[in-house]
């Protein structure tokens, strides 16, 4: 459990938010791979552990599937001076 002190509530920001403190707190722990699950999904450690025993660590591995069937639309553009543009409402 991380107590990441982002927002309770389920928008594109707080989410953001709290994925970073979560990789942030991955980092800071120097092991060797990192799982997001979310609350709704069950882990059986042993057999995950099996799984990822297949895998290198070194190597960027995708266990599970996406919640979506296409790619997510970003909000805020970066521009290539740097700045940030955000769509009209």
């Amino acid at each position: 459990m991380i107590n990441t002190n982002c927002s309770a509530v389920h928008t594109r920001q707080a989410l953001c938010c709290k994925m970073s403190v979560e990789y942030d707190k991955f980092l800071e722990s120097g092991q060797k791979w990192f799982c997001h699950v979310d609350d709704d999904n069950y882990v059986n450690p042993r057999t995950l552990l099996h799984l990822l025993s297949a895998f290198s660590h070194s190597q960027d591995v995708y266990v599970g599937r996406p919640s979506l069937d296409h790619p997510i639309e970003a909000a805020d553009h970066v521009q290539s001076d740097g700045s940030v543009s955000k769509p009209c409402n």
